[in-house]
């Protein structure tokens, strides 16, 4: 394999992760959205920067814990 085809097979594959990274990205983003329509989680701009946000529980989303960490015990339990 030439330097160049390495160069070449390099930037594909950086180029496909760059692809994967923002599918995954937007598909996190769109869940985010849907717990913030239904008062799950609430969304809070950061005024560092204009590109960073974070998202806390809200009450909503703070009752759903013992449900949530239920499942998980059971689920550690019995599936491994």
């Amino acid at each position: 394999m030439t330097i160049e085809e390495a160069i070449k097979n390099a930037l594909g594959e950086l180029t496909f992760a760059n692809t994967v990274l923002r599918q995954q990205l937007d598909e996190t983003a769109t869940k985010l959205k849907k717990l913030e329509d239904e008062k799950i989680v609430e969304r809070r701009e950061e005024t560092i920067d204009k590109l960073s946000v974070s998202y806390r529980l809200l009450a909503r989303g703070e009752h759903m814990l013992p449900v949530l960490r239920s499942i998980k015990e059971f689920a550690e339990k019995h599936l491994g």
